[in-house]
Formats: structure tokens, sequence, C-alpha cells
């Protein structure tokens, strides 16, 4: 649940981005307390975003039921929605991705989370979804030469590997054409 002050920057972030920046929607998501979408945010947050569409992410997998609340972001004119299926991962998830494909909504079902090269016909082959997400990304070694003795973190999360602090991630060229031919062989 969001605050007024919350759905206030929300709305104004989506203002500034329409205005100052070429985008071609948005991806948000409010869930009530109970777990059902937040109608009153989403109407909201795509007023704002008119005439852009939105996406409605990743938030249908931790709501009360998926399957009615496809039906309520449809209602509200939500052109996609993000979803694992509810589960880790979309190829876990992919018994109710199809359910949501074909539940007979217009809605657009965009599968995500853990999707990469090796799983992405599997998935398709075991939902019907035409549309996947993910980051197809690898790590490089930043630019950086100086590396202090000293191990800082920037990040709690990196603890574990000093290199983390000098590399980066960034989109795959050679994940991204496996990606496309795996795709193409399912056709």
């Amino acid at each position: 649940m969001y605050s007024e002050d919350e759905i206030a920057v929300m709305e104004s972030d989506i203002d500034i981005i329409k205005r100052t920046c070429k985008v071609a929607g948005f991806v948000t998501g409010a869930l009530t307390s109970h777990g059902d979408v937040d109608t009153a945010v989403m109407r909201r947050l795509i007023q704002a975003s008119k005439p852009l569409p939105v996406i409605f992410h990743r938030a249908i997998d931790v709501s009360c039921d998926p399957m009615k609340q496809l039906a309520t972001l449809e209602s509200l004119g939500v052109e996609r929605v993000l979803t694992s299926g509810g589960h880790l991962t979309a190829l876990n998830g992919s018994l109710t991705i199809k359910q949501m494909v074909h539940s007979g909504l217009k809605i657009q079902i965009l599968a995500g989370a853990g999707v990469h090269e090796e799983n992405v016909a599997e998935l398709v082959k075991r939902t019907g979804v035409t549309e996947v997400h993910g980051s197809f990304r690898e790590t490089t070694a930043s630019n950086m030469d100086f590396r202090p003795e000293a191990c800082i973190y920037m990040g709690a999360e990196k603890m574990n590997d000093r290199l983390t602090e000098f590399s980066l991630k960034q989109v795959s060229a050679s994940r991204v054409t496996k990606l496309k031919f795996a795709l193409a062989d399912i056709n």
C-alpha cells in the first residue's frame, strides 16, 4: 500500500519523464493490504501515464488471486502484465502463465524472472507467451585501474566478492543473439 505522498511522487515522476524523455510506456503496480489490485491508485497512475501504455509489474505474483487481478487490470486499461506466474521463475510458474495467456482476456502477458537463452524456447512452448522479459546481461570489468588495498564495499550484497566493486553488468550482444536463435527454432 502506498501513502498519498508516495502516489504523488509517482505521478510527478511520470509527468517529468513524459516531458523530458522518449519512453514507450510505464511499468508500475499497486496492491491493497489484502492483495488486490489497488484500483484507485492504478487509475491515477494510468491517467498520469496517458497517452502512453501501462504495464503492471510483478506485484501480480504476490496478489491474492492473480487470475482475478488480471481481469481487474484489463478493465482498468492496463496493456500488459509482467509475471512469473507467482513463482520464483517464469519457467516454474509456466502453468499459471499459460492460464493467463489462455484466459480469454485481451491483456498481453509478458513472462519474466529467470528467463534466459537456454530456457526461453521451453517457456514459450509451455505457456504460449509471445513476449518475454530478461536482462540477458554479463559482468565485465570496469575501466578502473586503481584498486585500493583495503576491501571497501559499496553495498552489503557485495561482501562476498571483492571484484564486484570493479565490475559492471551490461546487456550481452551474444546472449541476445542466442535468445533470437532459440526463439527462431520454435517457429
